[in-house]
């Protein structure tokens, strides 16, 4: 319980964070967080990552479903998957003058799809919010992070999310599902967001209208799907939210990972759009932590 009321406290110190890359096709509108974007106290992370994209090479896999993995790229024993996703993006790839060679650096995995019900997805904006800061939390002043942090540190970040899912399980067994905690959130998002647990990741989506298009009724989404997107680096982690206009089928799903995919590797990004919104990124981690001690909250305590 105690773990629960430090994440509700950190969701009073609301910082904007840099928006999402976000593209519409004809059947869904995209919301993409990139690794590559994020700040790390992993220097080592950072630089090879900005080397590799410097180079023009990326290195990819989606998880498109249960049955079926999709290679970006060609190992050992095989040669990149031949699927119109995979095809798609390195023609793209390619005309960006970007190479797909058997290891980058520039790297990352799109998890298995997590369908959420469009009247959920609010209380999922507001629980990975709430894991964002205490990723924040968890990982220390990011001040001092390049010089000292380790990588349990990094591991101890990243399992934010499940933690504050364990913690309020334990809590809601006790408290019942109506209890109120301080900040007026109540113990049953918590229990609402558990099941989707494997598409959740500590980012703050909140400034994102991920229910309609627009302001009429008939521009609400018919299904949402999120995505985790992962790395080497075990807190550098994205996420990819498509919301369907029309329901989900083969081809608005195919259409809107080509593009995705594509955004992910950051193929049309400079270097210095990369390093910017890392500072960005960086400064948005330092303003939640200054928040977090102004309030003697001691999650945030050294």
């Amino acid at each position: 319980m105690k773990k629960i009321a430090i994440v509700l406290s950190l969701l009073a110190a609301t910082t904007a964070m840099a928006a999402p890359l976000v593209f519409e096709t004809d059947s869904a509108k995209v919301f993409v967080v990139r690794p590559i974007d994020q700040w790390s106290g992993d220097k080592s992370a950072l630089e090879s990552s900005l080397e590799a994209h410097k180079n023009k090479t990326a290195w990819y896999t989606v998880l498109l479903n249960d049955q079926k993995y999709l290679f970006g790229n060609p190992n050992v024993t095989q040669s990149a998957s031949n699927h119109p996703i995979t095809n798609a993006v390195a023609q793209k790839l390619d005309q960006a003058g970007f190479k797909l060679p058997r290891s980058s650096d520039n790297s990352f995995t799109v998890q298995l799809p997590v369908s959420i019900p469009v009247e959920k997805i609010g209380t999922v904006q507001t629980y990975q919010t709430a894991a964002f800061k205490q990723t924040i939390a968890n990982q220390g002043n990011p001040d001092d992070l390049q010089g000292k942090t380790t990588r349990n540190k990094f591991i101890g970040g990243l399992l934010s999310v499940g933690t504050m899912i364990a913690a309020a399980d334990r809590y809601g067994a006790v408290g019942g599902s109506h209890a109120t905690l301080g900040s007026g959130i109540t113990d049953s998002i918590y229990s609402a967001v558990s099941q989707y647990k494997g598409g959740l990741v500590p980012v703050d989506l909140s400034g994102q209208d991920l229910e309609q298009w627009c302001s009429k009724p008939e521009c609400r989404y018919k299904e949402i799907e999120i995505r985790r997107v992962t790395t080497a680096a075990p807190d550098r982690v994205g996420q990819i939210v498509i919301a369907y206009k029309n329901g989900k089928t083969p081809e608005a799903e195919e259409g809107a990972l080509i593009q995705a995919v594509y955004l992910l590797t950051a193929a049309g990004s400079t270097t210095v759009d990369i390093e910017k919104a890392r500072q960005e990124n960086r400064q948005l981690r330092k303003d939640v932590w200054a928040a977090c001690v102004a309030e003697d909250n001691p999650a945030c305590k050294q």
